[in-house]
């Protein structure tokens, strides 16, 4: 193999390949990127899988002969970064590979490509084109649990566009974006493989999705990214939502409303909780916890009902959800304190807790003279 090519594009694509590699894996391929070059197409590839999740990129260069490795992800990160100049010549010979640059050499041991485990990166023969789709997984993806399929993110597809859902046992929450084709058709992908695809497409990456077999493969232009799709079926979210009849809905801003909460509970932590006591066009809050206590207001709109009672919720929780709305927020409080959080492309439910009970001062016995 010998290929010459940019070295800014090419350490940018090694950097997102990197983020399959398992560098603790006992498996020495799986720490490392296959690189393969291609001298009929004048293409260089990277790819990278942790088994469930997997990833092609290519770039044009300059093949005088096409040939493959493994290179550990974390020392070709490095040596890229340290390099200067424009190019980078890569020379592989008996599995050393040799990176010449402006200024500086390195000579590094690699792995066959033969040895590097099979990937599924078939290019979907029907496909819907999606957009918008990191800023749905962000909105969407902190609320999973860690096993179960409630670890999944829920991908629906329907005539009105994409949406992801997800739900952990005290939240629901539901991101719609766009979709240039109808179907009706859902699944469940590891919430982790989302994340990971949301750090290397854009909102406006036009994305075709497709299924093949038991993986669903996201493509755009020189990019292939494959995640399983997990077994079982998700939780009917929307029958919950729809059942939610509100008591009284109030308007305010996503913004305004999380850096007045976020003034009271600074000091607060993951387990701390905060009320939302309701006074007509205005929210009382208040957080307690064994550091002290934090008090502000919030101003809002009242929409219907009359808003007034005082409610619980996990601080950290109802941080999180407020982090995934821009601009008018529809807040509204359901029967037995569920939360319903809204505005035109996100939609959210928190389930309340119990009023925190204050401890009672012992009162001191007067001493004996």
């Amino acid at each position: 193999m010998r290929v010459i090519a940019k070295r800014e594009h090419l350490l940018t694509l090694f950097k997102q390949a990197a983020k399959l590699s398992s560098v603790g894996s006992p498996i020495d391929a799986l720490q490392g990127v296959l690189l393969e070059s291609d001298q009929t197409n004048q293409t260089f590839q990277l790819s990278s899988t942790n088994l469930e999740t997997s990833m092609r990129l290519t770039m044009q260069a300059h093949v005088e002969t096409s040939g493959g490795c493994i290179l550990n992800s974390r020392l070709g990160v490095q040596m890229l970064s340290l390099l200067a100049g424009e190019e980078v010549t890569l020379m592989l010979e008996k599995n050393i590979l040799q990176l010449n640059a402006q200024q500086g050499q390195y000579r590094i041991a690699t792995l066959p490509a033969s040895t590097y485990p099979a990937m599924e990166l078939p290019l979907p023969a029907d496909y819907v084109t999606i957009s918008r789709l990191p800023s749905m997984i962000r909105a969407t993806g902190f609320a999973t649990t860690k096993d179960g399929n409630t670890s999944g993110l829920n991908l629906v597809f329907s005539e009105k566009g994409i949406k992801t859902v997800s739900a952990d046992g005290f939240r629901i929450m539901s991101a719609l974006g766009k979709s240039e084709k109808g179907t009706s058709i859902q699944m469940l992908v590891p919430a982790k493989s989302m994340a990971l695809l949301s750090t290397l497409v854009t909102d406006d990456d036009q994305l075709q999705v497709g299924i093949t077999g038991k993986s669903i493969s996201f493509v755009k232009n020189n990019f292939i990214f494959t995640a399983r799709i997990m077994s079982g079926d998700f939780i009917d979210t929307d029958g919950i939502m729809n059942s939610c009849e509100p008591l009284f809905t109030v308007l305010s801003d996503g913004e305004y409303l999380h850096k007045s909460i976020d003034h009271v509970t600074s000091f607060a932590d993951e387990h701390a909780t905060l009320s939302l006591t309701f006074e007509g066009a205005q929210i009382a809050l208040l957080c307690e916890s064994e550091l002290g206590s934090g008090k502000n207001k919030a101003d809002v709109i009242p929409l219907k009902g009359i808003p007034t009672g005082t409610y619980y919720y996990n601080v950290r929780h109802l941080m999180q959800c407020l982090r995934a709305f821009n601009g008018n927020l529809y807040v509204s409080v359901a029967q037995g304190g569920l939360l319903l959080l809204s505005d035109e492309t996100t939609s959210g439910m928190l389930t309340p807790r119990r009023a925190t009970k204050k401890t009672k001062q012992k009162k001191e016995l007067p001493q004996a003279a």
